[in-house]
């Protein structure tokens, strides 16, 4: 543990405090979640910063995610220097501008105009202010728990019922303002069903993270936002995907890239500016065109498209279009969860960890978080003492339970596994002491009875998904339809299974007074979402192999091979998985996940070729979509196999 000295910090913040409401610009920086005294940062470089105390730290705020590249990254610095001996601002538009509005459409591809502002805030107010000036309407659907900058407008509450007008969060709203503001919970189809098929011609827009970024990191659940895009298209009204967390961080092309849905309208900003002020709203050139001074509808900003803000962002967008630094930011996202959870679960914690690419969070309960109201559930004061105990060992998280952990491309490996030592230490010291779970593949099954019928149930659905996969192997070599469709029907069956399996966990978590046999069933319960997740992928699998049968699409002889390999190996841990889980033979866990990484080795490197040669023009466009398609969803399924290997076996 460091000797973190904070004098310096606790003068400047008494200072600040005489001067600025709360001593800070931004009310999540006064450490009010987590309590203490917010340190007052003097320098950052690479991965880490340091305060005027002279800490050091290594940095998972990354400036609230904008710094993708780390801090101070050298291409971004000198473009900014150069750009600032030009001037700071002209009032009048540059080069600049347009150069990033050509970035920014040529990787979000649902973006065809773009309008750059100063903000986030701004960007989500102009619009909203759109969306209504192009469909004549008024109402706006929002989402409880999704936060869109402090428009008067957006900042506010559910009311009573699931599906109720706004209530204002913040004094100096008027109820008047919001009276047209729906608020809905998150990740619920039905209720936008149920409100839009009553009040749909009345809504100018739905507005969405497509990944919840400010109730922690709460990624959408299946289908919901491809229900969004379908109500929306339906009803006439505008869909706005809030990707100012989300763009460019989780993909290339955004959330919207990661899940193939496009919205009418995207808001922006954050990596966009590489750090500097920025914001920037776009989408169908028919709305955008509505804005003056081709439209109607007004809105304008003295600094917007301010050229030191456009060099920063040209900068970082071409830093992010590097060779492989997507799959970098993979690879280390993945080991610093995966290192988290394991971390919480060795030391006894309750904590449930979501990722989407290099954005994440350690949801501190012991249960699913998919809502505002269940990531309330959090134990917010235990996260106070992690993040004080991270804070001390020099790694710098979020002061909120309800904000993400970000990774950058400066993080390196040794960061990521110093961090996940360090929170070892730390979850030791929440748990009160050092808490040994004994393997379900000991006596647990022994010592609760009820158990044995669980994961009996968790090895058929493993039986079931390597015969779904065993399918779609047969369908792909023989080009034949009618076994395609046999796969789909069996995928369904698996769905329900997972289904009615899930929901007796969580009726038996509520009955049991054993914190042991909870937390065991805790577990399980996550482990039936990663199950859903294996499925899932499989069905997208499926969907590959049926677009290229249905296409007539050729592979080479190669291509095929390699496809092949993967499949039949996915196909064997799939099998291996369930004889473990039915044998509770820890050896031949530890077998199947060797075999797990070095088949998801495989695919990644498989990926890397074929996409390089896609590059060089080598293949044709479609058949490289696909054959990526396939290989990224056997990736995936191995990934969520091992979740739950993991977790079972407390490996």
């Amino acid at each position: 543990m460091s000797d973190l000295k904070t004098d310096k910090s606790q003068e400047a913040f008494n200072n600040a405090s005489k001067n600025i409401p709360g001593g800070v610009d931004s009310p999540v920086r006064a450490f009010g979640a987590v309590g203490g005294t917010p340190l007052f940062i003097d320098k950052g470089k690479g991965a880490k910063i340091v305060d005027i105390d002279g800490n050091s730290f290594v940095d998972y705020v990354c400036s609230w995610g904008p710094l993708i590249l780390g801090h101070a990254d050298d291409y971004v610095v000198d473009r900014i220097i150069a750009t600032l001996k030009k001037g700071t601002s002209f009032g009048a538009p540059t080069t600049l501008e347009t150069r990033l509005a050509e970035l920014i459409k040529e990787r979000v591809s649902s973006v065809e105009k773009v309008r750059m502002v100063s903000s986030g805030t701004e960007a989500a107010m102009s619009a909203i202010r759109l969306a209504r000036g192009y469909t004549g309407r008024d109402i706006v659907v929002k989402f409880d728990g999704c936060y869109h900058g402090h428009v008067d407008a957006l900042l506010v509450k559910a009311g009573s019922g699931a599906m109720t007008f706004g209530s204002p969060t913040s004094p100096g709203i008027p109820q008047d303002y919001v009276k047209n503001t729906v608020v809905l919970p998150y990740n619920d189809v039905a209720a936008v069903e149920s409100y839009c098929r009553e009040n749909g011609k009345k809504i100018a827009c739905i507005i969405v993270e497509p990944i919840a970024g400010n109730m922690g990191v709460v990624p959408p659940k299946d289908g919901y936002l491809e229900a969004l895009r379908k109500i929306t298209e339906r009803d006439g009204i505008v869909l706005i995907f809030d990707e100012i967390i989300s763009g460019f961080r989780v993909a290339q092309g955004g959330a919207q890239e990661l899940y193939g849905i496009k919205p009418d309208l995207t808001t922006m900003g954050k990596i966009i500016g590489g750090g500097m002020p920025v914001g920037a709203y776009g989408g169908r050139a028919d709305i955008m065109d509505r804005i003056s001074p081709t439209g109607p509808v007004y809105q304008a900003g003295t600094l917007s498209g301010n050229p030191v803000a456009m060099a920063a962002g040209i900068a970082t967008l071409e830093r992010l279009g590097e060779k492989g630094i997507y799959d970098d930011l993979e690879i280390k996202s993945l080991r610093l969860a995966e290192g988290m959870e394991k971390a919480a679960m060795d030391a006894g914690v309750s904590t449930f960890h979501t990722r989407v690419g290099s954005l994440l969070c350690t949801f501190f309960t012991d249960s699913e978080v998919y809502d505002v109201e269940s990531a309330n559930k959090c134990d917010t004061a235990l996260y106070g003492r992690f993040f004080h105990g991270m804070q001390e060992r020099g790694f710098y998280f979020a002061p909120s339970q309800f904000e993400a952990a970000f990774v950058s491309a400066a993080h390196t490996q040794d960061d990521i596994d110093e961090t996940i030592s360090a929170a070892r230490e730390v979850m030791q010291t929440l748990s009160g002491s050092v808490k040994t779970f004994v393997p379900v593949s000991e006596n647990i099954l022994e010592k609760y009875d009820e158990l044995a019928e669980f994961v009996d149930s968790l090895s058929s659905l493993f039986v079931k998904a390597e015969e779904m996969m065993g399918l779609t192997m047969s369908g792909f070599k023989k080009h034949d339809r009618k076994i395609l469709e046999k796969a789909e029907l069996l995928g369904k069956e698996i769905h329900e299974e997972e289904i009615s399996l899930t929901s007796s966990l969580l009726e038996k978590a509520k009955t049991v007074s054993s914190p042991e046999l909870k937390g065991i069933l805790s577990r399980l319960i996550s482990k039936g979402s990663h199950i859903e997740l294996i499925e899932d992928n499989v069905l997208k699998l499926l969907k590959a192999v049926r677009n290229k049968v249905d296409g007539s699409i050729l592979f080479s002889d190669k291509a095929v091979d390699e496809l092949d390999l993967l499949f039949s190996s996915t196909k064997d841990i799939l099998k291996s998985t369930g004889d473990a889980l039915v044998t509770k033979n820890k050896a031949l866990v530890q077998h199947v996940l060797e075999k797990e990484k070095a088949l998801s080795k495989k695919a990644l490197e498989f990926e890397i070729v074929h996409d390089d040669r896609l590059i060089s023009g080598i293949c044709a466009p479609q058949a490289s979509k696909l054959y990526i398609d396939m290989t990224n969803a056997v990736r995936e399924i191995n990934w969520h196999v091992r979740q739950v290997l993991d977790r079972l076996f407390l490996l």
